[in-house]
Formats: structure tokens, sequence, C-alpha cells
């Protein structure tokens, strides 16, 4: 096999080795994302449901946080970044179209200075972006008149 067939033949073999390793990395976030958003549906229908007094995601504990981040539609990339205090969470921020798109939240749960798990969140809005995060124990919200999620704290 001449040496130019060769280094084709090992090139194809690593870029389809990279391919095969990033949609296995895509398909575990997708399912990663989808137990996260039952989780938070969950909160919020036990809340509509009247058998919570508020939407408790500390409930949220199948993975470890410390502080929740909800950012709302139209909320900017970059003042995303700089209340996370994450500059790599850039690209994940604008594949998630929350700077495009109504109706959809972004929640970010970070584990001391890291991002632990994030998902993007549609049916729901909130009142205000938290600049500043809500700790595990205060992570308590109620919709208000406007049907929009606003921070209780840890009433």
């Amino acid at each position: 096999m001449p040496k130019s067939t060769r280094v084709v033949f090992i090139a194809l073999l690593f870029l389809s080795i990279i391919t095969t390793a990033l949609v296995f990395k895509h398909s575990k976030d997708v399912a990663e994302r989808s137990i996260l958003n039952s989780y938070i549906d969950s909160a919020i229908n036990d809340y509509k449901e009247e058998r919570e007094p508020f939407i408790d995601f500390a409930t949220i504990n199948y993975f470890s946080w410390d502080k929740i981040y909800i950012f709302g539609s139209y909320s900017d990339c970059r003042d995303i970044i700089k209340a996370l205090d994450d500059p790599y969470f850039w690209f994940e921020c604008k594949a998630s179209g929350i700077e495009d798109y109504e109706g959809i939240l972004l929640f970010v749960f970070k584990r001391k200075s890291f991002i632990a798990k994030s998902t993007t969140y549609s049916g729901a809005s909130i009142n205000r972006n938290s600049q500043v995060g809500y700790s595990h124990n205060n992570a308590s919200f109620i919709f208000n008149e406007e049907g929009r999620m606003i921070w209780v704290g840890d009433q």
C-alpha cells in the first residue's frame, strides 16, 4: 500500500473514531438533560397541583450542586457567562438558544466553581435572571399573577 494511501486511511480512521466519540457524548448529554428536565417538571407540577407550597428545586438531588442559576428568554450569553464566572460555558450557552427563543429557561447548576449540569426548559418563565445564583437551601419559587417564577427564598 503506497504511503499516501496509508496516510489517508489513518486520517479517515482517526476522524471516524472522533465522530463516534462525539455522537456517544451527545447521546449521553441528551439523556442527562431529559432526566434533569423530568426532575424540574416534577418540582413545578408538585407546586401547581398544590402538593407543595412552592417550587422546591432542592428536591433535585440525584447529583451534587451548591447553586442554581436560572436565565430567561432572550438573555445575553455575555451576561450569563459573567454571572456564572465561567468563560468555558460560552458554546453551550450559544447552543441553548436562550438568546433567540421565547418561552425557554436555561437552568445551570454549579458545584463549587464548576458547572455540574445545565439544561433548557420550556413552558415556564422567570421574573428576573439570577445574577448571583440561589443556594441549594434557598432554591424556592412560586408563580406570580403573570405566570412567571419568582424567588421566595427559604420560606
